[in-house]
Parts: structure tokens; C-alpha cells; sequence
């Protein structure tokens, strides 16, 4: 395989990844102590009438939409008065994505520290540690927040959403990389590692939610030695599981590096191995769940619509020009247009004019509507609000016209990019840089107070 692990992918950039492949103990300590508040804008910001934060996951939702359905009240007229409400220095690289809910921003961090902030000014409400690097974005369920490590074997824990405190705690045999998915009580996960020369055997585990007793174990390959991984977000229909699969290190695997279709019951309905399975195809983002289909791109370049009911292709789209380097980040759509990277960083053929990341606008029907050619490759997802997309990309965090891809707001990060994807709730928009800065941006609390009580009075 060309790219054999994900420590070797992505140190690159400005800010190296301290704690990339460093293993470490599981040490979950609740945080107590007291930490000094980032500075902070001392104006309210009130969110819509009736209006929650909720992004409880990766990608917003379970269909992996990255899509806000509720009136946050940024629009393609107001965006451009955005404005940084607080940011916070986190002390590690991050390459989560945050969550926001309950008066809360949640991330986690290269050495495993795993922080809640309050979403009003950034100070941390509490701290755990779970004794090594996260990579993945956690997903926040009956007020438990899911956490892996990206170690071999990986641990997995159930904290308390609140305080911290581990609730239950598993361990898989390879890394977590991919972000899970809470389905009926069960929480899925993905564990990888099956590149050689580890080829550990990967899978789907699933358990209940609140006790963390094992439901449900599914590998790609029966046999032990023959690799196989699930690092990609995990994202359902309200039935089945839909997932990517990769990192094979023996021919022949049957959904070695396939979009796969799974019931929670661990039966494969349906599975299609990228154009070239046996090499670095990977399914690495998600497969986000657009009415009739499952979208999602992989290593070959080639943007997929499968039928959800057969797994037939719908249609499909060669996004990127080499085989290998194609594509990793994972579907935005508000139902209309998708918002996905077709180009990958390490590209080899990478020059100035083309460097290796591309981000694309594509139709429904497949067609590319508009492309933006990145200086670095886009590897989480768009967060959508209708007429907006958010993306973390080059330096900064955009927001683009969702039909044409033109910026009509942006902020730099300054020297530094961004692994994981933006939140837009009705409080404001959130991001993190991989450096470990965390920000915060909201309207002018005047303009808020107005449309709220616009509402009211209608």
C-alpha cells in the first residue's frame, strides 16, 4: 500500500502532531482544579426564540448530513457581520470536531484530554484525560459523551456528558479513528489498524449505551492476519448501518475497502469494493444518508451514490485524478447540493497550481457545480445552514455560497489549518484549528435581539 498509517499521513503542516502515534495508559482523571478563563466578550449573545444548540455528533446528525435545520439565523445577507465572540488556546493539537449542546462546546485533544467548555465564553467547565491521543470526534448520547483512543488496542469510554467521569469503559483491538453512531440503545464503533504491518483484524462493536455490555462484533474478514479496519464515521438510516471500509493487507478480502451496508443484527446487506479494492481505496469519510441514497467518496477520487435499498450505483463522479489520493472527507448537503473534498494533501504529483486539495460543489444528479483548488487537502466536512456551507480549509474557516462557492465570510487561523469540521447552531458557529485553538463566532447580540423579538411578536 502506498500510505501505510495514518501517524505518516498527516504529520505535515506547520503544527506537528506531539502525540500522534504515542501509546499511553488509560488514566481517566476527573478535572478539579481551577483554570484560568480565556478572555471573553463581556455582550450576551441570545440564539433564536425556542432555539437549541444540537450538534450532538460528527456531521450534526446520524444520516451525516452536516446539515442545521434550525433557524440560527445566519444567512447568506447576515454572515458577513460574524464576528469572534472568544477563542481558547487548548495546550495540544485537536483533530476533533466540536460538539455543542447543553450550554457546552466539547473536544478532545492529541494527548487524550478531553475538555467541556462553556459555549458563553470558553472556560472549562471540566477535564478527563483517557490516557492517549483522539483523533475521532466524540458523539454526545443520554448525557453520556463516546470517546476512543487512537492506540492499538484502543479504549473506548462512556464519560459523563456533565462532569467528566467515566461511566463504563471497553477496549477493541485496534485503533478509533472513526466517529460512532447510537442507534436503539446501542453504540457502534468502528476500530482500524489493519494496514500492515499490524494488519489487525477491524471491525464494528457495538454496545448498550448505558452499561457498555458487547452487542454486536463484526469484521471485514473472518481471518485474523488478513487486516481489514472501519476508521470512517459511522452514520444510519433509523434501520441500518452504512460505513467505509480500508486498511487490508491480504487479496481477496470481501469488503476490503467497500461502502458497506450493515444491519444491527451484524448481516451484511450489501457491500461494493472500490474500483481498485486491493490497494489504498479506502472508505475514509462518511457515507451521508440523502433520501434514496448513501453519498460518499474514498481514496480512488470516485464520488458515489449508492442506491440505499440494492447498493446499486445511483450515479457516479471522478472527483480526483490519482488513484490513492482521491478523497477523505466526508459529504454537506442541505438535500440539494453536496459539499465534499475531492483531493488529498500528499498527493505526489502536487505543484503550486495544483496542491493537492480540492473542494467541490456537485449536484444530486452528480454534476460538478463549482470547484475551489485548496492549498491544503479537506479532510472533515461542510456544516450547512440553507444558502451557506462552513469549511474549515487552507487557513482558515470559510463560508461559501453553497450554489456558486463564493466566499462571503471568512476567518484566518493564521499559520495553522484545520483536521476537523465546524458546528453552526443557533448560538453561533465553532471551530478548532489543529494547532489546538478553539473558536467561537456569533452575530451582533443587537441583531439577534431583534429577530428574537421579530419572532415573538409574530
Amino acid at each position: 500500500m502506498r500510505i501505510l498509517s495514518l501517524c505518516r499521513r498527516f504529520v505535515w503542516g506547520a503544527i506537528p502532531l506531539l502525540a500522534a502515534c504515542a501509546g499511553g495508559s488509560h488514566t481517566p482523571v476527573p478535572y478539579a482544579a481551577p483554570v484560568a478563563a480565556p478572555a471573553a466578550s463581556p455582550t450576551a449573545f441570545p440564539t433564536e426564540a425556542g432555539a437549541v444548540d444540537d450538534w450532538t455528533m460528527f456531521a450534526h446528525d446520524s444520516a451525516r448530513t452536516g446539515f442545521e435545520a434550525q433557524n440560527t439565523g445566519i444567512t447568506p445577507a447576515t454572515v458577513g457581520g460574524l464576528t469572534l465572540r472568544w477563542s481558547y488556546a487548548y495546550g495540544e493539537p485537536v483533530l476533533s470536531s466540536p460538539l455543542v449542546a447543553g450550554g457546552l462546546v466539547y473536544l478532545a485533544g492529541s494527548s487524550g484530554t478531553v475538555r467541556a467548555l462553556a459555549a458563553t465564553d470558553g472556560s472549562v467547565v471540566w477535564q478527563t484525560n483517557v490516557g492517549a491521543e483522539v483523533r475521532m470526534t466524540p458523539t454526545l448520547d443520554a448525557g453520556l459523551l463516546f470517546v476512543g483512543t487512537h492506540v492499538a488496542p484502543g479504549t473506548f469510554d462512556a464519560l459523563d456528558a456533565a462532569t467528566g467521569a467515566v461511566r463504563w469503559s471497553a477496549t477493541l483491538p485496534g485503533a478509533i479513528r472513526g466517529e460512532p453512531l447510537v442507534l436503539g440503545g446501542v453504540v457502534y464503533v468502528g476500530d482500524a489498524s489493519g494496514d500492515p504491518p499490524a494488519c489487525n483484524q477491524g471491525g464494528v462493536h457495538g454496545f448498550n449505551e448505558l452499561t457498555g455490555t458487547p452487542v454486536l462484533t463484526w469484521y471485514d474478514d473472518p481471518t485474523p492476519s488478513d487486516g481489514g479496519a472501519v476508521w470512517s464515521p459511522i452514520s444510519t438510516d433509523g434501520d441500518a448501518l452504512y460505513l467505509g471500509t480500508g486498511n487490508t493487507c491480504t487479496p481477496g478480502i470481501t469488503y476490503a475497502n467497500a461502502a458497506v451496508k450493515l444491519s444491527t443484527a451484524g448481516t451484511v446487506a450489501w457491500g461494493h469494493n472500490s474500483a481498485n479494492a486491493l490497494s489504498d481505496d479506502d472508505f475514509g469519510g462518511a457515507l451521508a444518508i440523502v433520501g434514496d441514497e448513501a453519498i460518499g467518496i474514498d481514496k480512488n477520487g470516485i464520488l458515489y451514490a449508492f442506491d440505499r435499498a440494492s447498493g446499486t450505483i445511483a450515479w457516479s463522479d471522478r472527483l480526483g485524478d490519482l488513484d490513492g489520493y482521491g478523497g477523505l472527507s466526508s459529504p454537506g448537503t442541505d438535500g440539494r447540493t453536496i459539499v465534499i473534498g475531492g483531493g488529498y494533501i500528499n498527493d505526489p504529483t502536487k505543484t503550486p497550481d495544483n496542491p493537492g486539495g480540492l473542494l467541490y460543489g456537485v449536484s444530486r444528479s452528480g454534476s460538478v457545480a463549482w470547484k475551489i483548488t485548496l492549498q491544503t487537502a479537506m479532510l472533515g466536512s461542510a456544516a450547512v445552514v440553507p444558502g451557506l456551507a462552513f469549511v474549515s480549509m487552507n487557513d482558515g474557516l470559510y463560508a461559501l455560497s453553497i450554489g456558486t462557492g463564493a466566499t462571503l465570510w471568512s476567518y484566518s487561523y493564521g499559520d495553522d489549518y484545520a483536521y476537523g469540521s465546524p458546528a453552526i447552531v443557533p448560538s453561533g458557529v465553532y471551530a478548532a484549528a489543529a494547532s489546538g485553538r478553539v473558536y467561537a463566532f456569533g452575530l451582533p447580540a443587537a441583531s439577534v435581539a431583534r429577530r428574537v423579538a421579530n419572532t415573538r411578536s409574530r
